[in-house]
């Protein structure tokens, strides 16, 4: 089902579209202002641009890396794919938005979906640490940009008033958390705390498994908080569980960067096919 010469018979479209539009997986973008649109994927049986862009959403979504980008997935679903098999998983994940009270009022711009997957371990990471949302004398906090789709590809200038801080987030598995530099470079030690705290907030935080965290944009910057984070993670005490990535890069001086693994897929056996095994 899909573009690139898929044979979408009627009955194959129509399950896709319905699955699409009950997980609220959508197209990009069209229009401006106040005429702007985010075209919901239609159950008519017939592939169109909505449904073509929502399946490479989709597939970025469940890509097994947490890396997908749906600029370079394929806009067809085959039953060869595992991308099926999330579509008829009662795992799936379902596109949804941030709630407004989470919603670093300063930065975030357009940047408020991901997978429900994400949010959850959002509002988890809150619920344990209420401190995510504060507000100090250089900042206020929480986090400040999630994934640029569906407004893939417009840029901040072109007048419409449209925020993207990273447009490395393409798959709703990514968030970015501020942090407060001038107070991190001034040394100051309950800042710092903070954000060690911060960070295993989202480590601790029930839900999906962080691929990678990124904190500072080189070796020196924040390398204690690195540390300190690490140390906790390592710590048999905390039973916290293992993030294979904690590192720094570029960009990373105002907020610190979390990446986020899909859930295992579920394959579950029907009861014909264990009958028959």
């Amino acid at each position: 089902v899909g573009g690139g010469g898929a044979t979408n018979e009627l009955l194959d479209v129509l399950r896709v579209q319905q699955r699409l539009r009950y997980l609220n997986y959508r197209g990009e973008r069209i229009g401006s202002g106040d005429a702007a649109s985010i075209p919901e994927v239609e159950v008519t049986g017939a592939v169109n641009l909505a449904t073509r862009q929502a399946i490479k959403l989709f597939k970025a979504s469940v890509s097994p890396d947490g890396n997908g980008d749906p600029a370079i997935e394929t806009d067809v679903v085959s039953p060869d794919q595992s991308a099926v098999r999330w579509l008829n998983s009662p795992d799936a994940p379902v596109w949804t938005q941030i709630r407004t009270a989470l919603v670093n009022r300063i930065n975030i711009g357009n940047e408020v979906w991901d997978t429900h997957w994400t949010i959850q371990k959002i509002e988890n990471a809150h619920a344990a640490r209420p401190e995510l949302k504060r507000t100090t004398a250089h900042e206020e906090f929480g986090v400040n940009s999630l994934t640029e789709y569906p407004d893939e590809g417009v840029p901040a200038t072109s007048g419409d008033n449209v925020n993207h801080p990273n447009h490395s987030h393409k798959s709703g598995l990514n968030i970015d958390v501020e942090l407060d530099r001038e107070a991190l470079n001034d040394g100051d030690a309950t800042e710092e705390q903070n954000t060690v705290d911060d960070i295993l907030a989202f480590v601790g935080a029930d839900g999906v498994q962080i691929r990678s965290i990124y904190v500072g944009q080189n070796s020196g910057e924040y390398a204690s908080v690195r540390t300190a984070v690490q140390a906790a993670i390592d710590d048999p005490a905390q039973n916290l569980p293992a993030v294979p990535d904690l590192n720094f890069a570029t960009g990373h001086f105002h907020h610190f960067s979390i990446d986020f693994l899909p859930p295992q897929l579920d394959e579950r056996l029907t009861a014909n096919t264990r009958t028959n095994l």
